[in-house]
């Protein structure tokens, strides 16, 4: 079409124009075809990102490759019934599965059902895998295990029953440490002050 306005109008100025503007877009065309023939194809595991780069007031956006590293897959945590373990699981389960707008309550249901073991599946046996149970099973288990003089009671009285040590080591004294320092994060978590830091 161009030749053809080009004909029709041979004496108007606009044909210096016209080559000029022609020249810089088998420029800008012929760069991006050698970026993209020394990028290649995008492999697998690699993203791209951008860089732009300047020439005679053309811009051209050149492929950098980034490789994305492939984080090893957290393992689903488990609930076994016991009192004192219900805090960590409900706040791992719901950030790992509960909180996901991508999985449906089907979804969260069948995870839900696979991760708990012992007393804890058996309280939500009667749920059919379906959308509307998921939410039923979840307030069941939180009505049951969520019961803060419960939970107070069992860390307390975990703690009191920290086996003495025989005689000091470095390894018995931080199970020690450790195990003390758990049940203490959860009696804060469940607003009892101990006033340890």
């Amino acid at each position: 079409h161009n030749d053809e306005l080009a004909v029709l109008n041979p004496s108007d100025g606009h044909q210096a124009e016209f080559a000029n503007i022609q020249d810089r877009f088998y420029a800008i065309a012929s760069k991006i075809e050698s970026v993209a023939n020394v990028a290649g194809p995008s492999r697998a595991g690699a993203s791209i990102s951008s860089e732009e780069t300047r020439d005679d007031n053309v811009e051209v956006v050149a492929p950098i490759k980034r490789r994305r590293i492939k984080l090893p897959e957290t393992p689903l945590p488990t609930f076994d019934g016991k009192y004192e373990n219900w805090l960590s699981f409900k706040n791992a389960f719901h950030s790992m599965i509960g909180s996901q707008t991508d999985l449906t309550d089907i979804d969260k249901l069948h995870y839900l059902k696979s991760a708990l073991v012992g007393d804890a599946v058996s309280k939500i046996r009667i749920f059919a895998i379906d959308g509307i149970n998921y939410a039923n099973a979840w307030e069941l288990l939180q009505r049951s295990y969520e019961v803060k003089r419960i939970l107070i009671s069992r860390h307390l009285s975990l703690i009191l029953s920290l086996p003495a040590l025989d005689k000091e080591s470095t390894s018995g004294l931080t199970k020690l440490a450790d195990d003390t320092q758990q049940h203490v994060a959860s009696l804060n978590a469940l607003g009892i002050s101990s006033g340890l830091k």
